[in-house]
């Protein structure tokens, strides 16, 4: 074993010299020292490869759509906090926040809404929502990690009390309530404990808006998890739009890479799927020439993952318990979509058997359950675990395919030693800073397999 060694800054200085000519500096949270860390970045891999080792991607915004989700459930907090529930009272969160929203941790994104909007503060209704939240995360998430922290917080916001005794004492203790009693017990205790509440530390309140906006974002996917997702969406986002659905071309990508369709049924998914997938992400369709070239390339890369299909592993900082229940739904719409392809039902079979469950087809799952809210994106750690799950060693690192859709995603993936960090933003993510990718591929999955032939050489 290696000990540390202690030295001198202008060793130091030497050795980030000697680690190539990219860094990256990732911020820290207020509470942590030091207040950011300097990120070698691997160098940009020279595509194309002959040859893929396994492939790792992120979940939110790059496998499904989950974050227009994180976005209302932080637009709620900030509602919340500020006294401010309805549209007419605050136009809430717009493009300029979505960049600062989404993509990093939790607790980074609160930091920022609360730096924002934190003077708008409303002590009552921030106490009032702070106390419901607790309460319903204490009975009633499904998260043993999310309940400690709940208790946490309420022990250093000076909550301890209130939540243990009396009416929040007699609500926790029942086998089960409604919101209307949990939004009356905690109106009750703000009213008459607002004298207690003073949050005027910064980490004060980003630990109250945490709570907030994951207790929220749990209801939903409590939600989702028994069967109502149609339902919530409707109410939450409108008719005509699922709070959680695939990117474009991701069960196409999946049985792609995992060998899980000969060359003949990928011609047969190809002319099926790829001009409509390269329409729904704004790609120009190729002449009738142009099509059969890329149709080639696709069967003759269908044809390699079918002799050697990849390890993939899924990379989110979503905790493990909102991951599962995400990913749940996801490969339940896409087996729906399976259900519909036009191969022989064999192959239908065999299909909607490894989508059966994430674990059945994903080769590792790592969540911010694995790792630590101050070590989740851009810090390299969930990537760098995803490469030792999947037994790729450093040699490999040059020929895995990473795929982000925000600037933290990316700086992640090249951290970890991944050269190959490729950017599929989508509307939201598309003001991230996205130069630390090695290539940005607005037209997302659709472009990967069809226009950039997975980064192969094809022929």
């Amino acid at each position: 074993m290696t000990l540390p060694k202690r030295c001198s800054s202008a060793e130091a200085a030497g050795l980030v010299a000697s680690l190539g000519e990219e860094f990256a500096v990732v911020r820290n949270p207020g509470y942590i020292h030091p207040p950011y860390e300097l990120y070698p970045l691997a160098p940009r891999t020279v595509t194309p490869l002959p040859e893929l080792a396994a492939v790792v991607s992120d979940m939110d915004g790059t496998t499904t759509t989950t974050e227009h989700l994180c976005v209302y459930s932080l637009d709620y907090m900030v509602r919340r906090m500020t006294g401010r529930p309805a549209a007419r009272d605050w136009a809430g969160l717009g493009d300029r926040d979505h960049p600062h929203v989404i993509g990093n941790s939790t607790t980074k994104h609160v930091e920022y809404l609360v730096d924002t909007y934190g003077g708008a503060m409303n002590r009552q209704a921030f106490l009032e929502a702070l106390l419901e939240s607790i309460l319903w995360t204490i009975a009633l998430s499904r998260d043993d990690a999310r309940r400690e922290e709940a208790r946490n917080t309420a022990t250093n916001l000076g909550l301890d009390g209130l939540i243990k005794s009396g009416p929040a004492g007699e609500l926790i203790a029942k086998p089960s309530f409604s919101m209307d009693s949990l939004r009356h017990t905690a109106h009750q205790l703000a009213l008459g404990n607002l004298d207690r509440f003073n949050p005027t530390d910064r980490n004060d309140l980003v630990r109250g808006g945490i709570e907030i906006y994951y207790a929220r974002y749990h209801q939903i996917l409590e939600g989702i998890g028994q069967g109502r997702a149609e339902t919530l969406a409707r109410q939450l986002l409108g008719e005509g739009r699922r709070l959680i659905e695939p990117m474009p071309g991701v069960g196409l990508f999946l049985a792609a890479i995992k060998g899980l369709v000969t060359p003949q049924e990928a011609g047969v998914l190809f002319d099926a799927q790829a001009v409509e997938l390269l329409k729904a992400k704004g790609r120009p369709v190729p002449s009738a020439d142009g099509l059969t070239k890329m149709r080639a390339d696709f069967v003759a890369a269908v044809e390699c993952f079918g002799a050697k299909p990849l390890p993939v592993a899924i990379v989110t900082s979503s905790l493990g318990y909102e991951a599962r229940i995400v990913l749940g739904e996801l490969f339940s719409v896409i087996r729906g979509a399976i259900s519909e392809w036009p191969v022989p039902r064999a192959t239908r079979d065999k299909l909607l058997e490894h989508f059966a469950s994430p674990d059945d087809l994903y080769d590792a799952i790592l969540t911010a359950t694995d790792s630590s809210e101050i070590r989740l994106k851009p810090h390299r750690d969930l990537y760098s675990m995803a490469l030792h799950r999947l037994g790729i060693g450093t040699e490999k690192f040059g020929r895995v395919l990473g795929l982000e859709d925000s600037e933290s995603g990316v700086i992640g993936i090249r951290a970890s030693g991944i050269g190959l960090a490729v950017a599929v933003p989508f509307d939201q993510t598309l003001g991230h800073d996205l130069s630390a990718a090695t290539k940005i591929c607005p037209g997302g999955l659709p472009q990967v397999m069809f226009e950039e032939r997975f980064f192969m050489t094809i022929g």
